[in-house]
């Protein structure tokens, strides 16, 4: 399924984040439970493939082109899989402007290989966003190494859901980045007018 991604200001779809889905109505229907099956097969690596694969090809042939950003996950797991980067439907790069996304979680727990990969995606013309910012702080630090173009936060900082002395350091630390490198800030989870308001209000486009 894809989510799109919208301009704040104009309201505006940029863009789409695909995000992979089970059979409807059944127990992996949820990426969690999925990816979890994935991993207990021993597949993780060829399975995310072949979702990014099939989400780049099904949005060519929906009419994404040139500009229009398409944002694929890369599961953190993943990158220990050899061979998992080792194309990304290079047939389809170039025709849309992807959008690679890596947890912080990933950054954490393998911090050389995030950066080998950032590498190998830039190279190949992709851009790199950070997700799920604001889940573990101890990430923060690594932003700089990796320069994402895009920063995203986690629907947790745009609900309000974390203590406002965590949020703020989050925060900060975001803006500050942002304002060194350029990088753009996009909220998640803006579902309210409210949520909107906060969204804004950190600085997100």
């Amino acid at each position: 399924v894809y989510q799109p991604i919208v301009d704040l200001g104009s309201g505006r779809p940029l863009g789409y984040e695909a995000l992979a889905r089970g059979p409807v109505g059944s127990r992996l229907a949820l990426p969690g439970p999925l990816f979890a099956a994935a991993r207990a097969e021993g597949i993780l690596g060829e399975f995310d493939r072949a979702c990014r694969e099939h989400a780049l090809a099904e949005a060519l042939r929906q009419g994404l082109c040139g500009d229009d950003l398409l944002f694929l996950n890369v599961e953190p797991d993943g990158l220990a899989h050899e061979g998992v980067l080792d194309r990304i439907a290079e047939d389809g790069l170039g025709q849309v402007s992807v959008v690679v996304e890596l947890t912080e979680r990933t950054l954490a727990s393998r911090p050389s290989e995030v950066l080998a990969a950032v590498r190998w995606l830039r190279e190949r013309g992709c851009r790199i966003a950070l997700d799920d910012i604001g889940v573990d702080p101890r990430s923060l630090g690594l932003m700089p190494f990796v320069a994402p173009d895009v920063i995203k936060l986690d629907r947790t900082l745009t609900q309000d859901l974390v203590p406002e002395a965590l949020g703020a350091r989050v925060i900060n630390a975001v803006r500050a980045e942002s304002e060194r490198s350029g990088a753009v800030i996009l909220a998640e989870g803006i579902e309210t007018e409210a949520h909107l308001r906060r969204a804004l209000a950190m600085g997100a486009r």
